[in-house]
């Protein structure tokens, strides 16, 4: 009969010890729970995105349909051609980048062929196909991928 007191005492210290730790532990951290925030609004126009690409610095490479932005975590900023003609710096409808091993991003484009990126002097300079004397329409970069040896392929 003495034994069942103190059970019933031991028993109720447990459960107000156990009723004192939140059932989640880390429910005050904001950290725990994801959280979605809308960035870029206005930067993209109409929206599109062709395709996305993560380089060696931790950026984020952002295709769109009039151009390059790169985005590190707090701003975006636009990626143009070095050219003193303001309508000749847009890099036009990108199909596909590729963070190269070597830290430059490829990038296919629709109509100026294969575009690549150097962090290191931060601009574009453009890889034409094999000049064969035909003039006209370059071929539009649909896909890239780099082997072993860090040859692009096409």
């Amino acid at each position: 009969m003495k034994q069942q007191p103190l059970a019933l005492i031991a028993l109720i210290a447990a459960s107000s010890v156990h009723a004192a730790t939140p059932a989640f532990p880390d429910a005050g951290n904001p950290l725990v729970e994801p959280r979605f925030e809308s960035v870029g609004v206005g930067i993209i126009p109409r929206y599109v995105v062709p395709t996305v690409a993560q380089d060696r610095a931790g950026f984020m490479w952002i295709a769109k349909g009039d151009g390059l932005v790169r985005f590190d975590g707090y701003r975006f900023r636009a990626q143009e051609r070095d050219s003193p003609h303001p309508g000749k710096r847009n890099l036009g409808w990108i199909r596909v980048l590729l963070a190269g091993r070597d830290g430059r991003l490829w990038i296919g484009t629709e109509w100026d062929d294969l575009a690549v990126y150097d962090p290191v002097s931060e601009r574009v300079s453009f890889h034409r196909g094999d000049d064969d004397g035909k003039a006209g329409v370059l071929p539009t970069i649909r896909a890239l991928v780099e082997d072993a040896a860090r040859h692009l392929d096409r």
